[in-house]
Order: C-alpha cells, then sequence, then structure tokens
C-alpha cells in the first residue's frame, strides 16, 4: 500500500471529515499515514492550529501514523512540496491529501490498483482520485487521460516528481512562452494565468509549476471517470477554495474495486471537454444558472463580496 500524505492547517471539522470518510476504506489498516501539520500565521491561528494537531495525534485506524508539526507558517505550496519530497525519499510513491476532501469508501483500493497498473508507464505520472463528470465514456475502461494535472487527491511516483519545482532555477527554466504558450493550449488558459499569480504572489501554489513541469515532459495524469473525491473546501476558511465551485462531479457511492484500467491513449474529445469545464464560458454560464435560485442569488452575492474586500 502507498503511504498516505495528508496536510492540514487550521480547519477542524473539514479535517475531521476528511480523516473520518478516509477510515471509511478498509485498506488504511495497511496503510502508513503521515500527517503533516503547519504552523500559525499569526496569534489569530493559534487555538485552531492547536485543536487541529490535538486531533491529528489522536488519530487510530492506520497501519502507523507519523505526525510532523511546524512551529511556523510554511504555506501550502512549501508543506507539500517539502512533505512529498520527504516521504519520496524512502518510497517508491505517496498518495497526497490536503485537509477539505471527501474521499469514496473505494478511494484508497483505486488509487493502489491505479498505481500498481500504471508503474511502467512512460506517460503517466500522475494518478488523480478527483475527476469532473465527463458525459459518455469514450472507452470502454474506467478511466481516461489527460495532460492537465489535478490537486485533490492524487499520487504519484519517486521517479516523477520534481523535489525543486518552487526554486528559482526551476521556475526560470520552465517560463519560456514555447512551454506556457503549450501549457495553455494543452491543459487551458486558466494554467497560464494562475503561473501569473503566482509569480505575482496572489497565490501560494506548488500544484501550477508541478502541472507546467509535467506539461513540459508531455507526461499525464489518469482519472477514473466516476470520482472518489470531492472537495469539501470552497468556503471563507480555505486558502484557495475562495470561489464558487463550478465543477462537475459523479461522485463514486457504489463502493465498486472491479476496476478496468486501460492502456494509455489521449483522446480529443476528452481534451475539449475538460478544457472547457475550466474555462471562462462554463464558469459564466453556471453562473447564470445560480442567479434563478435563492441558495445560487447568496453564493453569487458572497463571492462578489469576497473580491470587492480582497
Amino acid at each position: 500500500m502507498a503511504p498516505i500524505c495528508l496536510f492540514c492547517f487550521n480547519r477542524l471539522e473539514e479535517t475531521k471529515i476528511s480523516v473520518e470518510s478516509l477510515l471509511q476504506n478498509v485498506e488504511c489498516k495497511d496503510t502508513d499515514l503521515f500527517v503533516f501539520c503547519d504552523g500559525p500565521r499569526d496569534e489569530n491561528d493559534l487555538r485552531s492550529v492547536k485543536r487541529v494537531y490535538q486531533y491529528v495525534s489522536s488519530i487510530v485506524g492506520f497501519k502507523s501514523l507519523r505526525i510532523s508539526k511546524s512551529n511556523v507558517n510554511l504555506g501550502l505550496a512549501t508543506s507539500i512540496t517539502e512533505g512529498v519530497t520527504e516521504i519520496l525519499r524512502s518510497h517508491s510513491r505517496v498518495i497526497v491529501l490536503e485537509d477539505d476532501l471527501i474521499l469514496s469508501t473505494n478511494f484508497l483500493f483505486y488509487m493502489n490498483a491505479a498505481l500498481d497498473y500504471y508503474d511502467s508507464s512512460d506517460k503517466v505520472a500522475v494518478v488523480s482520485g478527483y475527476s469532473i463528470a465527463i458525459e459518455g465514456k469514450m472507452n470502454r475502461g474506467d478511466v481516461y487521460f489527460h495532460r492537465r494535472s489535478q490537486s485533490w487527491g492524487w499520487g504519484t511516483y519517486a521517479q516523477y516528481w520534481n523535489n525543486e519545482i518552487l526554486t528559482q532555477n526551476t521556475r526560470n527554466s520552465l517560463m519560456s512562452q514555447r512551454l506556457l504558450s503549450k501549457l495553455g493550449k494543452d491543459c487551458g488558459l486558466d494554467m497560464v494565468r494562475m503561473i501569473q499569480a503566482s509569480l505575482d504572489s496572489k497565490i501560494d501554489s506548488w500544484f501550477v509549476w508541478w502541472a507546467l513541469y509535467l506539461n513540459s515532459l508531455d507526461l499525464f495524469t489518469v482519472y477514473p471517470y466516476s470520482s472518489k473525491v470531492s472537495n469539501n473546501g470552497f468556503s471563507d476558511e480555505g486558502t484557495h477554495c475562495k470561489s464558487i465551485n463550478a465543477l462537475p462531479i459523479e461522485f463514486d457511492v457504489c463502493n465498486n474495486k472491479d476496476f478496468l484500467f486501460t492502456d494509455f491513449r489521449e483522446d480529443d474529445i476528452v481534451n475539449r471537454k475538460v478544457k472547457y469545464y475550466y474555462g471562462y464560458l462554463h464558469k459564466f454560464t453556471y453562473r447564470v444558472t445560480l442567479v434563478f435560485s435563492r441558495s445560487g442569488r447568496m453564493l453569487l452575492i458572497r463571492e462578489l463580496r469576497r473580491r470587492f474586500n480582497s
């Protein structure tokens, strides 16, 4: 079983929900759990960070539990890159979770089975547990492939991980017009905008540099048609997910463990569908539909308030 890295900060309830959903996977008893707790940004975080640490210290149900506690605030990007790097020094693969994810009861089985199946692939570098809803399966299997990577419940191999994705030298090597144009064409223009936001220190993201790095090498992520992960972090307390989540998912509630994995094959129809859902047109039309319900209008008002206050 691949070890799990769980990254936490100051959200106790979200962390509890995530861990409790993970513990519904029977494979936990054979899995090593490594928890990384980030430190407080200021005095306002002290109490909430302490409560999260106390909770994760009480977790039972795994093969082993090891907790790494930072006394200073590293930020999400540094926390994840340093934590994943540490685990991959002694393991050949890893499953990475953040504290705002709800996991299906077959999440761990799927992740380990997929990591096993694509272990020898020279095209698949990442296994994603999360997936947007792709209407109409494009092949006979349970998975599809895309150049765009994902950060909501994923796994990778030691041979593909780059522990220097946040260094200035690595960023400089990736910041060519050719690679940025390729990223926009292959993965969506929003990825290019996130790169610029990271450069402007508007977001603390490791993911966009990891995605740019993978795309520069023409490496792919394999996704399940039925998502094993739901993101519970779209709230005011979220570090990055403060906007409306417009991404449709088909969350797996069947606990099926008979997966049909297929060998790598890129599909143009899947490529177009994935880029559409991450594009402006879908996000705009989704927000238009929210106008017609009271709860939807409340979401729009809350989003507008955040933007004016930021």
